[in-house]
């Protein structure tokens, strides 16, 4: 191999490893525009950010907040095809999000094991948007917001 060829495979190499560092990071600077939680209980509001923040993405119709590779051709597939997986097992529509419809008990229960065993966002998700994961306090947060749903329902019957 010549100098000039492994020249070429260094910068080559070189150039993927800054792009394995640089898009991820791409991810924090990416704007969104959060919906106000006008309904529902007040445990609500800030379950709703974090949905928001970490779920309306893949699990959200209208409220995705595309990263800068998207237009690329495998990112493109990979993404519409992640979205409609997503939304097929929970959907987070504004009305959701914003506390106008409620959510079933059946989306309440997935919610709770989702959050409890730690299933949600997945690995090639997180490997990508690194701030994605759900931290001790925002499980907390939707854990105590899931009680306060029980036990509404609970006093209703």
């Amino acid at each position: 191999m010549s100098k000039k060829a492994k020249l070429s495979a260094l910068i080559l190499v070189g150039l993927f490893l800054v792009m394995l560092v640089a898009l991820p990071i791409s991810n924090f600077f990416l704007a969104r525009d959060l919906l106000p939680v006008t309904d529902g209980i007040a445990e609500f509001k800030p379950v709703s950010l974090i949905l928001q923040n970490k779920c309306a993405d893949c699990h959200s119709p209208d409220m995705t907040v595309y990263p800068l590779y998207t237009k690329l051709p495998i990112a493109s597939q990979l993404i519409a095809k992640d979205r409609e997986e997503a939304q097929q097992n929970m959907l987070f529509n504004r009305e959701r999000l914003s506390g106008k419809q409620p959510f079933s008990k059946l989306d309440l229960a997935r919610i709770q094991n989702v959050v409890e065993n730690n299933e949600m966002p997945p690995v090639q998700y997180k490997l990508m948007h690194w701030n994605a994961g759900l931290t001790k306090a925002d499980k907390e947060t939707i854990i105590e917001w899931l009680q306060a749903e029980a036990a509404q329902s609970k006093s209703s019957q």
